[in-house]
């Protein structure tokens, strides 16, 4: 899960929740599908949340996948102004 969602900050908290260890993939995508981000992170097993800063974007819906190479997951985030 995301926190704050909808956020009006600079970016929002991935709450990794039963993730494993190790990279994961993010992609966030406009409505469109267009992809206006990618990252990977390195998850720790001992620190379950993470800051995806996303102040590069404008304000809209977007859709956040996590991919830890095991599944996907697709989390519709909105970012107000």
């Amino acid at each position: 899960s995301v926190y704050p969602n909808p956020s009006s900050e600079h970016g929002i908290t991935l709450v990794n929740g039963a993730l494993t260890q190790g990279q994961i993939d993010l992609q966030v995508c406009d409505v469109t599908g267009k992809q206006v981000m990618q990252k990977q992170i390195t998850v720790n097993p001992k620190d379950d949340r993470q800051f995806i800063p996303l102040e590069q974007l404008s304000t809209g819906i977007y859709y956040l996948t996590v991919n830890d190479g095991m599944a996907a997951k697709t989390i519709k985030i909105i970012l107000k102004p």
